[in-house]
């Protein structure tokens, strides 16, 4: 058995090798910006639904605390759609309507409602101007009879304005 030495030569003197050193690094950058790129779609996709998700939250906190006010069990409505305005002030209706605060501000939320007929606005619980933010506002109206007296019943509406309540630190 014979062994044969080759003798190379050095690669620097070599003009018949073939360089293919740095051909990978192009077609690896090219998937690397590709990953990134679906990765900022994905992140992108997911907080515009959280961000929306958010939203319809506080939209179905305003609705509950209307479906609350209109139920047929609530002391200031008859049928949910007739509403008397002198039981808007009966100590009952106070008391119900506290209830409601308390129970939304210990999450930390806070709401106010508005009672709109014949160019008239009745508030209850009149927001203060520095707790709430307009671009931090969600409210849910409904359309209503409102009893001014045995005589007289006139359309309205009653909304619920709902707010994240911030702390003043």
């Amino acid at each position: 058995m014979k062994i044969s030495l080759v003798r190379r030569k050095p690669l620097l003197n070599n003009n018949e090798a073939i360089s293919e050193s740095f051909t990978v690094i192009p077609a690896l950058a090219m998937v690397l910006i590709g990953f990134t790129i679906f990765s900022i779609i994905i992140a992108s996709a997911y907080t515009t639904f959280d961000y929306h998700h958010d939203i319809i939250n506080k939209f179905d906190g305003a609705q509950d605390i209307l479906e609350k006010i209109s139920s047929p069990n609530s002391p200031v409505t008859e049928d949910g759609s007739l509403f008397k305005l002198k039981d808007f002030n009966s100590i009952e209706a106070k008391e119900f309507f506290n209830q409601l605060l308390n129970k939304y501000q210990c999450y930390g939320y806070n709401f106010t409602i508005k009672l709109t007929f014949e160019n008239r606005i009745y508030w209850i619980f009149n927001p203060q101007s520095s707790d709430i933010i307009l671009t931090n506002t969600y409210a849910c109206t409904k359309i209503v009879s409102i009893v001014i007296n045995d005589i007289q019943i006139v359309p309205g509406s009653l909304t619920v304005i709902f707010w994240i309540q911030h702390t003043k630190q």
